[in-house]
């Protein structure tokens, strides 16, 4: 909030309600609906990232002036953005604990956000490892300062709703296993060889799919 102020700054626990408040009025439906239409390759990534804006802009609107705007070079520190918990006695040994990372620097941003959009194309046979694959590379992006996690989960529940399926988020989070998990595909994926963050992969997509449920046909 300090280093993109708006006119009318709101205090920190005012936007952290608003924000609150905002994301709990989303409804997946109407993006739900736009997996099941299965357009085109062009209009299926120019959707999904116009909806990665407005989500953010939908969140931080009066919060923050770049509201609906991916990293830039010229930003403070050229729009390079650290995510996640400091590191401590990170060794090989215990590699999948909680760290800290960059996101992709900003000129790589929408290469990096096709990349994982590429993985929520209409008629897959996984839905759930699709969505996996994506919600992890779109966190590693990271292509918003703040808000990513919740657009990424935001997505993923529009996509699988297409497949009459959801993840239950607040089950998965009672405990930290998922950000561990999530964090060791992090870790590995800047590897020349890509066989270790596959084995994160694996287990990532394992663990996800624990929480994944089909919803009931009377909801649907």
């Amino acid at each position: 909030m300090e280093s993109f102020g708006v006119s009318n700054p709101l205090s920190l626990q005012e936007a952290q309600d608003l924000i609150k408040q905002r994301c709990q009025s989303w409804d997946a439906s109407n993006l739900a609906q736009k997996f099941i239409d299965k357009k085109g390759e062009d209009w299926f990534y120019r959707t999904l990232l116009g909806w990665s804006g407005m989500l953010h802009r939908h969140i931080f609107e009066d919060i923050l002036s770049n509201a609906g705007e991916v990293r830039e070079s010229d930003d403070a520190n050229e729009g390079i953005v650290e995510f996640g918990l400091p590191v401590k006695n990170l060794s090989e040994k215990n590699d999948c604990s909680n760290g800290r990372f960059s996101g992709v620097t900003p000129e790589r941003i929408f290469l990096c956000l096709q990349e994982a959009f590429s993985y929520l194309k209409p008629e897959e046979e996984d839905p759930l490892k699709q969505a996996a694959i994506f919600y992890q590379q779109f966190i590693r992006c990271h292509p918003f300062y703040d808000g990513n996690g919740r657009i990424g989960r935001f997505i993923v529940e529009a996509y699988l709703w297409s497949y009459s399926m959801f993840i239950d988020w607040e089950k998965m989070s009672a405990n930290t296993r998922w950000i561990k998990q999530l964090n060791y595909c992090h870790r590995k994926s800047n590897l020349t060889d890509k066989r270790p963050y596959n084995f994160a992969l694996k287990w990532w997509i394992h663990h996800l799919r624990k929480f994944c449920f089909r919803i009931p046909s009377d909801f649907e």
